[in-house]
């Protein structure tokens, strides 16, 4: 089937049945991210694991590629099975963001800080205190 097929094939199915497609579509994705937000919360509950079994935080280096390298060969190995995926510097650049945000989680597991966490002022996360939980209620 040639690119243009593609297109004769779109343009066959009517615009409720095109809009009905995208909506399931976008319900999957939204399924989809609640899986990977479930799946990095649980990640974060290993890392501050591993923080409270070591007594401090403390960057690994040597880990922490070892992680990205296994994030990309993973990446390129299920793109392989499903014929598309993301590129893998943008996995690449996924991976150490995500360790980037271990290391917060790290540093509070550490410092023995637990409690609601609250979004403040530029993006940071940091505890809330009792009394302003009490406000927040």
């Amino acid at each position: 089937m040639s690119a243009g097929d593609d297109k004769v094939a779109t343009d066959a199915v009517s615009p409720g049945e095109t809009e009905r497609r995208i909506r399931h579509a976008r319900l999957e994705i939204d399924a989809i991210d609640r899986t990977i937000v479930r799946q990095l919360a649980r990640r974060a509950g290993v890392v501050a694991e591993i923080s409270r079994i070591r007594g401090a935080a403390r960057k690994d280096p040597k880990r922490e590629r070892e992680v990205v390298r296994n994030a990309v060969r993973l990446n390129r190995r299920a793109a392989r099975e499903s014929g598309i995926g993301y590129p893998n510097r943008s996995v690449a650049d996924i991976f150490r963001v995500i360790l980037e945000a271990g290391g917060a989680v790290q540093a509070e597991a550490a410092s023995g800080r637990s409690g609601r966490r609250r979004r403040a002022g530029g993006g940071r996360v940091r505890a809330s205190s009792k009394r302003q939980r009490e406000k927040e209620s």
